[in-house]
């Protein structure tokens, strides 16, 4: 689920291609035996899964903060890592 909101976090709306090519290669970067196993299109359903888990976590108001947050940080410490 980190990668589907960090693909999220990056590209944004309307890219729904990218978003999963770009997490496929991290999950094939992270997992290479396991990506041997599991199909592309097995994989895009559990990423279906991970959206709709997302989903219902965004909405809970504390929890959507807490992701908010934590989506700045990260943001944060990208642009400190560039200085």
């Amino acid at each position: 689920m980190q990668a589907v909101a960090e693909a999220e976090r990056c590209l944004g709306s309307g890219t729904g291609q990218m978003k999963l090519s770009a997490v496929y290669s991290a999950f094939v970067k992270t997992f290479p035996w396991l990506a041997k196993i599991i199909s592309f299109d097995l994989f895009a359903d559990l990423v279906d899964e991970a959206l709709e888990n997302l989903s219902d976590i965004l909405q809970s108001s504390v929890t959507k903060e807490n992701i908010e947050d934590y989506l700045h940080m990260t943001d944060n410490k990208d642009e400190k890592d560039t200085e």
